[in-house]
């Protein structure tokens, strides 16, 4: 008994060995079978607890993702309506009219009922009335026949006048050009209708006739009816000015609404609305016509200019909504070039004589050039940044001349651009631009001579302000190493007439060698080419302009030594303190002060424009440029005396050497 006993318990440990080694070899151990029954019960071991699978270390770095390809949600194409259908949706919705009394009310007449053509269409026999290309011209000039103040016996249309909305002829014609543009926009993008040649033959002839009749409201506003509290003045030409004048950003007020009504073209929409007036009116006769009181108009904007001129003490800067203006005008070729050849281009038209003081206010460009600080023709500049000069510190006069060059270089940059951009026009417009420069040049001879009165010449502002223009022109023919030289023609002055020279005294030639000379060398000299034009007029315009408003500067500080010395010998005699004449004494040296605070005052003004660092520059490396050329002229082939350089005007020489210096 015992020893089964003990045979049993070994059977025991066995199989619960075996128990515990299935269980750790495999996942699910099925149960051990059992033994041979037994009088002895075999003790019930617990079974061992699972471990949990071991999971290796997770990596921090995340497991790089694939390239699954974005699945677009697929939108099914919109449907496409017939084409009469978009038809008379879009002529309606350009035009803002309709044939159908309905419609318009259930509008609330936002869409005008044309109820008499639709009238006379049913007794035309017109099929439908539905609207068509074919009637497009009887339906806008029906509208823009409609006038809101008429009289009407017929009650039903009373309704129609008085909800006609209260706007110009301009106003609803630029609405109607920026429907055109919305309409086309929907029509490249979503191609609503299968028609889509067709359509867009509907929408350009429906551009073509809505700048058809807006450049005849530019011409006679009063063609159509205008709204009665509309003065006349204010229409047709002066509506495309306040566009305009917005094309600067500085031109508007700081926190002016950025939002551009509908009836209003936007400062992007501007140079493409001058296109298609361009593209309509090929004809230079009509375009001169539906655009010369615009361009005139807008240059005599800058006319009315305060005192402070582009300093704006009130933060005006009217003037650059004007050169805005300009630069979105002459951006278009055809406009460009009927700008030049305008009459007013070179101050005629106007039915008076043209002279060197009136030029710069009655040439297209001539207001603008006459934009400056000098302050002869801008007081207020003196006297808002420089007044009390002897009180003001370096650092607060330093800070005014940043802040007015600032303001120069931006206004000459744009006049260079404008120019630049009539240049590069066309062949005549280039010839129409040198022969502007040309008489500057010729009428303002009287400006080199010892005793000039301002009244009857030039401004310094307008001569400096073309001169720099004139030197940027130079700029590309003036290479550090002159390769352009050889391009201008030493036979200049024998074959072009822009300078005349006949007044003028020669280095070493009398007025007959020099006669003799021209003609001799006529056979010589080729047409003149556009750098030799910029060198000899560059050259004279300094002669005449830059040279003699440094030599204006320097009389200031002469009239200003004799008010000191005057101030001086007053003061210092002190024989007048204590008798009758010390009041007229003191009158004396106290207007001799306020004089030279004047002084003080406008030579700081001129020293703003006239020795600013960038046209200091540029004149000087003409100057070098023009020194090297003449000596190159001198004996270029050991033919000493060379007649090209006696016959030169001897203010080639005088302008080499600084005045003063």
């Amino acid at each position: 008994m015992s020893e089964s006993t003990d045979a049993d318990r070994i059977r025991a440990k066995r199989l619960a060995k075996l128990q515990a080694g299935s269980t750790s070899n495999s996942p699910n151990p099925s149960p051990a079978p059992p033994g041979p029954s037994s009088s002895t019960p075999v003790a019930q071991l617990p079974h061992p607890k699972p471990k949990p699978p071991s999971t290796p270390p997770q990596s921090t770095t995340p497991p790089p993702q694939r390239n699954v390809p974005f699945k677009r949600k697929f939108t099914a194409p919109a449907p496409k309506v017939d084409y009469q259908t978009w038809e008379n949706d879009t002529i309606s919705t350009v035009l803002k009219v309709t044939l159908s009394k309905s419609t318009a009310e259930a509008t609330e007449y936002d869409l005008v009922w044309l109820k008499h053509l639709q009238a006379e269409l049913e007794s035309e026999g017109y099929p439908r009335m539905t609207l068509t290309s074919d009637i497009v011209d009887r339906l806008l000039i029906t509208r823009l026949e409609l006038d809101a103040q008429a009289m009407s016996d017929d009650l039903e249309y009373v309704s129609v006048l008085a909800s006609l909305p209260p706007q110009s002829v301009f106003e609803y014609l630029v609405g109607c050009w920026k429907r055109i543009n919305t309409a086309k926009s929907i029509l490249l993008k979503k191609n609503p209708v299968s028609e889509t040649q067709q359509a867009t033959a509907l929408l350009d002839k429906l551009r073509d006739l809505i700048i058809s009749y807006t450049g005849l409201n530019l011409q006679e506003p009063e063609m159509f009816p205008q709204p009665a509290d509309r003065p006349l003045p204010t229409l047709g030409s002066h509506e495309l000015l306040t566009p305009l004048l917005s094309l600067s950003a500085l031109s508007t007020p700081l926190y002016a609404s950025t939002t551009t009504p509908q009836t209003t073209l936007a400062p992007t929409e501007v140079q493409l609305f001058l296109q298609d007036l361009a593209a309509r009116f090929t004809d230079p006769d009509e375009l001169f016509n539906t655009l010369s009181t615009v361009v005139r108009t807008l240059v005599a904007h800058s006319l009315i200019m305060p005192s402070e001129g582009i300093g704006g003490s009130g933060g005006d800067s009217a003037w650059r909504g004007v050169i805005g203006g300009m630069e979105a005008l002459v951006g278009v070729k055809p406009i460009a070039e009927m700008i030049t050849r305008m009459p007013q281009w070179l101050g005629e038209g106007f039915g008076v004589e043209v002279t060197a003081a009136n030029f710069e206010r009655l040439s297209l460009m001539g207001p603008l050039l006459r934009l400056g600080t000098f302050s002869r023709e801008w007081p207020g500049i003196a006297q808002t940044y420089f007044s009390d000069p002897t009180k003001r510190s370096r650092a607060d006069v330093d800070s005014s001349n940043a802040s007015l060059r600032g303001t120069l270089k931006s206004l000459q940059s744009s006049l260079f651009q404008i120019f630049n951009t009539l240049v590069r026009t066309s062949p005549e417009a280039r010839e129409r631009v040198l022969e502007y420069f040309a008489a500057v040049v010729r009428l303002n001879v009287k400006r080199a001579g010892m005793q000039v009165e301002p009244d009857t010449v030039a401004s310094d502002s307008f001569m400096v302000n073309l001169q720099s223009v004139l030197l940027r022109f130079a700029e590309p023919f003036m290479d550090a190493r002159y390769t352009k030289m050889d391009r201008i023609d030493p036979y200049y002055f024998s074959v072009s007439t822009r300078i005349d020279l006949k007044e003028e005294t020669r280095i070493k030639a009398t007025s007959d060698e020099a006669a003799q000379w021209v003609e001799e060398s006529k056979s010589k000299a080729a047409t003149p080419n556009f750098i030799s034009d910029i060198f000899y007029l560059c050259n004279a315009l300094g002669h005449y302009g830059y040279i003699r408003t440094i030599q204006v500067y320097e009389d200031l500080g002469k009239t200003l030594d004799e008010y000191q010395r005057h101030h001086d010998m007053v003061a210092g005699d002190g024989s007048w303190m204590g008798t009758p004449q010390q009041a007229h004494a003191q009158a004396a040296i106290d207007n001799a002060k306020n004089e030279m605070s004047k002084i003080q005052s406008q030579q700081l003004a001129y020293r703003v424009q006239l020795l600013d660092p960038e046209l200091v520059f540029r004149y000087i490396g003409f100057t070098n440029f023009a020194s090297t050329w003449l000596i190159r002229s001198v004996d270029p082939r050991g033919m000493h005396p060379n007649p090209v350089v006696e016959c030169v005007s001897q203010f080639w020489v005088g302008g080499f050497v600084w005045p003063g210096g």
